[in-house]
């Protein structure tokens, strides 16, 4: 395939469902969320019975809260990232060719070669290139067609011809 550049615009709603989706993921996340729904039913189970049950006493209150919190921060920290970063504001333009891939935003230009991603993630409506543990490259699949997009899987190792 002849290299090809697109035109990457971000929106704070695609980072917002990033973030909400990495945030919800983590075990600790996870099982807090998973208690404060437990508290939720041992309390309409106890409004249901007409004697006060001790288990009703068991998980304090924070914890309720904990998940409301965490959706809270998570789209605060999607808001300041967007508005704070001139590369996820301004757009990236992405060049894909066979040996690499490059990006130019407002602020800065940067190369990886396919083999330097060390993972990838697919959802619906976004795919994710892993070039280190902590960092992603994200395409939102709507900027791309799916020719492309296959190419895009091939090359960082989704899939394989």
């Amino acid at each position: 395939m002849l290299p090809f550049t697109v035109h990457v615009q971000l929106t704070p709603s695609d980072l917002r469902s990033i973030f909400l989706r990495k945030t919800f993921r983590r075990p600790l996340v996870l099982l807090f969320s998973l208690l404060a729904v437990a508290y939720l039913v041992i309390q309409g189970i106890a409004a249901l019975t007409p004697v006060d049950p001790v288990y009703t006493y068991l998980l304090p209150y924070p914890i309720v809260i904990f998940p409301v919190i965490m959706l809270l921060a998570t789209f605060f920290r999607a808001y300041v990232t967007f508005k704070g970063s001139p590369r996820l504001s301004g757009g990236v333009d992405y060049t894909f060719s066979e040996d690499e891939l490059r990006g130019k935003a407002v602020d800065s230009e940067w190369a990886y070669k396919w083999s330097a991603f060390r993972k990838n993630e697919e959802t619906s409506n976004y795919l994710l290139l892993y070039p280190s543990k902590a960092t992603f490259e994200l395409f939102p699949k709507k900027f791309f067609t799916e020719e492309q997009l296959n190419f895009i899987r091939v090359k960082s190792g989704k899939y394989s011809i």
